[in-house]
């Protein structure tokens, strides 16, 4: 994580394996390791009240995790997003003494 002002920066791998035994094509048991994701997010305090929040995943699967999911493990696995948030108060309260 990385902060500065009103920037906010973090990068986020994760890593994934299968908690049981993975059965391949030839009855083969095959790696338990299934891939690791990085996921990447931004966020920018515009005001008190409203921010704009950004991010980015890349997963980097492995054969195994094909075996379990289907798919192309070697095709482009990643996503994006934009959040704009705004979050206001709209009642507050002061204890008093």
């Amino acid at each position: 994580n990385y902060s500065k002002q009103k920037f906010n920066f973090s990068a986020t791998p994760h890593f994934f394996s299968s908690a049981a035994d993975i059965i391949g094509p030839g009855n083969e048991i095959a790696d338990d390791y299934l891939g690791t994701e990085i996921d990447l997010a931004a966020a920018y305090k515009i005001s008190k009240d409203l921010s704009l929040n950004a991010g980015y995943s890349q997963m980097f699967g492995t054969d195994s995790l094909e075996i379990l999911k289907g798919g192309d493990k070697d095709r482009a696995q990643n996503w994006a997003w934009v959040m704009v948030n705004f979050s206001p108060s709209i009642f507050k309260s002061v204890k008093t003494e």
